[in-house]
């Protein structure tokens, strides 16, 4: 499929002219993993670390506060959505994304016979 003709003459966008070397492609890319495992994890730092010890080859602060917005962002939204599906209000952050209270106790009486 050929785009010739009057399709020739579409302009770019800003940030497709940006992406276009490869060290902001690089960034980018190495945002949008960070922002994939702190989503995941409700945890924006865990996505900065990830990304740090294993994407990223060059690293600078300002890309690491840029990352760590971005992980923010990504974590604050998923709980947002997470709140919307469950209580059916966007905004209600009274239950987390996982119920830590019952993981606990399965985890202390798995263990209790062990420490008698």
């Amino acid at each position: 499929v050929s785009f010739s003709g009057k399709y020739s003459k579409i302009p770019d966008f800003i940030l497709f002219k940006r992406l276009r070397n490869m060290y902001d492609r690089r960034n980018f890319i190495s945002a949008g993993a960070a922002a994939g495992v702190a989503s995941a994890f409700t945890a924006p730092v865990g996505g900065l670390l990830f990304v740090l010890e294993e994407i990223s080859s060059f690293w600078t602060h300002k890309l690491a506060w840029q990352i760590f917005l971005c992980c923010g962002v990504a974590s604050f939204t998923t709980q947002a959505f997470t709140s919307l599906y469950r209580t059916g209000s966007l905004g209600s952050f009274s239950r987390a994304a996982f119920n830590i209270d019952q993981a606990i106790n399965s985890q202390l009486t798995m263990f209790l016979p062990t420490v008698g």
